[in-house]
């Protein structure tokens, strides 16, 4: 799946939501977006309840039931209350590669982090979270010409049914061999987080596109 937005040049404050098929109301889930954007692009991914306010514009914030990472100008930034957006990451130098993000979703352990999978760096977390209600992957485009396409984890050809890892309920169960995962620092790209992340998919859910 895909979210594209085009000639928006002249649209200064609209903003741009879709919604994953699936809602989460328990357990951890993992998956991943890649952006092909340039410079002046502003977007956003996360997560939301299924009860926020679809028609005013409002500030995507834990308060109002976001939990969303936005992008402009080479860096990510994250609402943390209805007054505080905090600087998440900012690329050192000019970004070379296109965004690809991973987002990993504890319901019950409250934690929903976002990293940049080009090389395993955490961007943010939101933590001890009382997630309430059920809960669905948060796609945003704001201004220019982004692309948001949601990657398959499995790859084959186009129209695959993306994946939507079903993550295991404590890192004490069967977990991937360390040597499958993405390590920090490793620059590897389509392959699943290693040991060193705090959540490790297992046993994916097929999600319909």
């Amino acid at each position: 799946m895909s979210v594209t937005l085009k000639n928006n040049f002249e649209v200064l404050y609209n903003r741009y939501s879709v919604l994953g098929t699936k809602g989460i109301g328990s357990g951890r889930y993992y998956w991943e977006i890649r952006v092909s954007d340039e410079y002046t692009s502003k977007w956003g991914v996360g997560v939301c309840r299924e009860d926020v306010d679809r028609k005013a514009w409002l500030r995507q914030c834990p308060e109002k039931g976001f939990w969303v990472v936005e992008y402009f100008y080479d860096s990510y930034y994250a609402c943390t209350a209805l007054n505080k957006r905090t600087t998440a990451y900012t690329y050192p130098g000019l970004r070379k590669d296109s965004p690809h993000l991973g987002v990993f979703l504890d319901y019950n352990g409250g934690d929903v982090s976002f990293y940049n999978m080009t090389d395993g760096s955490h961007i943010f977390s939101f933590s001890q979270v009382s997630f309430t209600g059920t809960l669905f992957p948060y796609f945003m485009i704001r201004s220019g010409t982004p692309s948001l396409t949601i990657c398959s984890m499995v790859g084959g050809p186009k129209g695959t049914p993306v994946l939507l890892n079903k993550l295991p309920s404590s890192l004490n169960e069967q977990m991937s061999p360390p040597e499958e995962g993405l390590r920090s620092g490793s620059g590897g790209e389509d392959v699943l987080p290693g040991v060193e992340s705090p959540l490790l998919p297992s046993g994916p859910r097929i999600v319909p596109p």
